[in-house]
């Protein structure tokens, strides 16, 4: 039986201006959980696995507020656009069985009901606040075949799995009611989503040499075009399949290091769909990266006992909208290169490390489009009066009909790290 457990906490405040003046992103997050599990052995062909996880991230004084003044030395006062508490809760038990079918098959098959609270409360508008509690089944089950030593060796060990997974929205955009007259068809139809996967993976071992390809399709009951915290639309879409192909290359140079590299290309695309009156058109999802690679070098023999590595991660071009009269193209966000180095020192036979790592970043987090007035032009102050969004409400600034990618400049970093293991020697 082994038990885990893990506390983190930050705080957080992004600046940019989007073409309607200054805004301010912050918040403070603490994030927990602990893990439960034990593993046991039924027989020599069976093992059984048995645990409980448990994951909370507690948002507090997540906030977007507008300054007012379109003017970059003095932003003057500015004026709260939203805030909220939110607090997103995964409590699941789950039992998993692994075991062998015969010289060359194995099975692996898992279930997790996960139950997830979602709780909004919105602190400037109470009646949008919600505390939303739903029970997903994340069933998984794989088979696994090898050619063992016979005459089939030669050929590649292949794997299939099937499963169903959740994700989660922003719950601030998934409010529990909708008013047509301040945001028509904004709620999402629900903050959980599900999805269903299906995987292939064929892999090969050539002397040290590693090869693997693996293809995947997941489809989606809604989707915002989302994959990380920087990037998605505000409005659902409707549901969406993915499909993707991964090829990687990893080999070993015996106690000196490894390199690695990964290509992976996708194709997503939504399916069609009508939501809230609205047509949503089947094409490419929204700001969805089409090609990631990936090289990754690790050396473990430099002088002065160091280790080393090194990796480079390139996300190809993805659409960001479908373009519209004055931009009859569609708006492509352009590639982004990160370029991760870190070097570590042990002492006392691996007992105290030093490390240090950093980050040359090039491109934009967070690419998309934004609508400036219609009189904006490159080069000039963008503003929008206050109250001169759809809403006509204080705080919307969504002025105007003149479109424009946008997005954050990334920034590249350096950190240290100091490591000490109690007990034992490495």
């Amino acid at each position: 039986m082994t038990f885990s457990g893990f506390f983190r906490t930050y705080n957080i405040a992004l600046y940019s201006n989007f073409g309607e003046g200054l805004i301010r992103q912050s918040e403070l997050r603490t994030v927990e959980g602990a893990e439960l599990r034990e593993t046991h052995t039924f027989t020599g062909w069976l093992e059984g696995m048995a645990g409980f996880d448990y994951h909370e991230d507690d948002i507090h004084r997540d906030n977007l507020d507008h300054y007012l003044s379109d003017d970059s030395l003095v932003y003057g006062p500015f004026l709260k656009v939203m805030s909220s508490n939110v607090t997103i809760r995964d409590a699941t038990p789950y039992v998993a069985l692994h075991g062998d079918l015969g010289q060359h098959l194995r099975f692996y098959a898992g279930l997790r009901p996960d139950t997830i609270e979602l709780k909004n409360a919105e602190l400037m508008n109470s009646a949008d606040s919600f505390d939303l509690w739903s029970t997903f089944l994340a069933p998984k089950a794989t088979l696994a075949w090898t050619p063992g030593t016979g005459s089939a060796h030669l050929l590649p060990s292949a794997s299939f799995s099937m499963g169903q997974a959740f994700f989660t929205e922003d719950p601030r955009i998934a409010v529990a009611r909708t008013t047509a007259a301040t945001s028509p068809g904004a709620a999402l139809p629900s903050p959980i989503e599900r999805s269903h996967s299906g995987q292939l993976r064929l892999e090969k071992v050539i002397s040290s040499t590693d090869l693997r390809v693996t293809m995947g399709r997941t489809t989606t009951t809604q989707t915002l075009g989302k994959i990380d915290p920087d990037n998605g639309t505000q409005q659902p879409l409707g549901p969406g399949t993915l499909r993707f192909l991964t090829a990687s290359v990893r080999h070993q140079f015996s106690n000196f290091g490894t390199v690695q590299g990964i290509l992976s290309k996708a194709d997503a695309r939504l399916l069609g769909t009508t939501i809230n009156g609205i047509p949503i058109p089947a094409q490419i999802t929204p700001e969805a990266p089409r090609t990631i690679f990936d090289a990754l070098a690790t050396l473990d023999q430099l002088p002065f006992r160091l280790h080393a590595r090194g990796e480079y991660e390139y996300v190809g071009h993805k659409q960001s909208d479908l373009g519209n009269l004055q931009h009859p193209g569609a708006y492509e966000a352009i590639p982004v290169g990160e370029t991760r180095l870190a070097v570590v020192r042990s002492f006392l036979n691996g007992r105290l490390e030093f490390g240090a790592n950093g980050m040359v970043a090039r491109g934009y987090t967070g690419q998309t489009t934004e609508t400036f007035s219609p009189g904006w032009q490159m080069g000039t102050s963008p503003y929008c009066a206050t109250g001169s969004g759809p809403s006509g409400a204080a705080n919307d600034f969504a002025c105007g009909t003149n479109e424009q990618s946008v997005g954050i400049r990334m920034v590249s970093w350096v950190g240290g790290t100091i490591s000490w293991r109690f007990g034992q020697e490495k």
